[in-house]
């Protein structure tokens, strides 16, 4: 008997129309995986050259949200029809973020089926069962298509949380259908070891009752990829969507199976444009300025961020040029300084014009300097609480938070506490007072050698009125 050999293309989680950090080119980004994916690993690679594949799949969340903009319908439409053109069947099944709603009918995919862009594949959950019934090319619905004599592709539902539920009733419905040497189940659901904060997670024990029925088990909805044993497959989302996912493994598989072995032969590719990230974490502890933290994360960009670069220009396909990178800074640790000090987007853009990325984005993921009494609370002669000790060393307290401060924190509490005064008695509405109040701060800050305070061209103060006792 002679072999015969069929390639398939597994994708998931494309997330086409999503729009990360609100940026439109984000947006294109999703849209130029996806297109060169399919160049790359599906079609011909020359004018006289046959289809790469056989067929595609796409197992769950092409869209990123079941409520498209004309954009994202065009695009995907356009690169979807470069398939059907050369007769590369596409077999699709929904994910958690493009999932029709329980009462809706019909949805994009419906649309993408009617214009034999897709054959949307999908069970039927009856009196606590699954059925699966074949393709019917009448009415473009099913939850199983033949691929020849040798390989079945199955779709299913999006089931979230009953995942693993649903599990048992798929082996039993896969194995009361006409048998094939090999079967392709398409399951947008993870397993629990991967799913994190996700819905959708499955022990790998359970997903074991569907290995005596499927040979390949195409997985999507977790972004990283995985695999198991030759069998389960979970090639990751195309692009990254999270800055969690920023180090992780993403792509695409091309399968190759030789029957009548029925052997099945899996590449991971990662080979496809996609935009470079670059996430550099920078610990603020030891830098007690906003000066010397601003140093410490330019030179992390310089030396540990440009290092990344290179690294991501190496992997980089050799035909096609490389797009400026997003770098994504993490500040942790205890912040000694408001972190409003730092003027964050006076120095993204800072970076951005260096060293051309293409965008720049700061997570402050430190301890916020606030307030914890550090003593009881003062009390006068008579045992009750004195207020105006109380209001002092609570803005001493905070003043020593700021280390650039610390020195000074006894002067200049009382300094704030008379300022919150003089505002509440309506004393600062002549300029000469609000130019003799600056000249006092500016004395409580020089032995600090904080910067001068202009007072010639101390700009008007606005007045904070005493709220009336009757307002709420």
């Amino acid at each position: 008997m002679s072999s015969q050999t069929v390639r398939f293309l597994h994708l998931a989680d494309v997330h086409l129309g999503y729009r990360q950090y609100n940026s439109t080119q984000r947006e294109h980004d999703f849209f130029r995986s996806f297109e060169d994916a399919i160049r790359r690993y599906a079609l011909p690679l020359g004018p006289k050259d046959p289809p790469q594949v056989d067929f595609v799949v796409i197992a769950g969340d092409l869209f990123d949200s079941r409520q498209l903009e004309p954009v994202t319908l065009s695009r995907a439409t356009i690169a979807l029809s470069w398939l059907r053109e050369h007769q590369i069947p596409v077999f699709a099944i929904e994910g958690n973020h493009d999932a029709r709603k329980r009462d809706q009918s019909p949805c994009w995919y419906d649309f993408l089926c009617e214009q034999d862009l897709m054959i949307f594949l999908r069970d039927s959950y009856e009196q606590d069962a699954i059925r699966l019934r074949p393709w019917d090319p009448r009415t473009k619905q099913g939850g199983y298509f033949d691929v020849g004599e040798h390989l079945r592709v199955i779709g299913s539902h999006w089931y979230g949380a009953s995942s693993y539920k649903v599990i048992p009733a798929f082996a039993k419905a896969i194995a009361a259908l006409p048998p094939k040497p090999f079967n392709l189940l398409m399951f947008h659901g993870g397993l629990s070891d991967y799913v994190n904060d996700l819905s959708g997670g499955v022990d790998y024990e359970v997903m074991l009752k569907l290995r005596p029925h499927v040979r390949y088990l195409a997985l999507g909805h977790i972004h990283k990829q995985y695999s198991e044993e030759n069998w389960l497959f979970n090639p990751g989302s195309l692009e990254v969507s999270k800055s969690r996912e920023y180090e992780e493994i993403h792509g695409a598989y091309v399968a190759e199976v030789t029957f009548p072995e029925a052997a099945l032969r899996v590449t991971h590719r990662t080979d496809y444009l996609k935009r470079p990230f670059v996430r550099l974490l920078i610990p603020c502890e030891p830098h007690p300025t906003p000066e010397a933290l601003k140093a410490a994360i330019l030179q992390t960009v310089e030396v540990e961020g440009v290092a990344k670069i290179q690294q991501e220009k190496q992997a980089w396909p050799s035909d096609a040029e490389f797009p400026l990178p997003f770098v994504h800074l993490y500040l942790s640790g205890k912040l000694t300084f408001p972190y409003s000090s730092l003027s964050i987007q006076e120095l993204e853009k800072q970076i951005v014009e260096t060293y051309g990325f293409e965008h720049v984005r700061f997570t402050n993921d430190t301890q916020p300097v606030d307030y914890q009494p550090q003593e009881e609370y003062p009390r006068d002669e008579n045992g009750h609480i004195d207020r105006i000790a109380l209001e002092q060393r609570i803005f001493r307290d905070l003043i020593e938070k700021d280390t650039r401060y610390a020195e000074q924190s006894a002067s200049l509490a009382r300094f704030a506490a008379d300022l919150k005064d003089t505002l509440l008695r309506d004393s600062l509405e002549q300029e000469h007072e609000q130019a003799a109040l600056l000249q006092k701060l500016q004395s409580l800050l020089e032995p600090l050698q904080a910067p001068s305070l202009e007072v010639a061209q101390a700009p008007s103060l606005e007045v904070a009125q005493a709220p009336s006792p009757h307002e709420n």
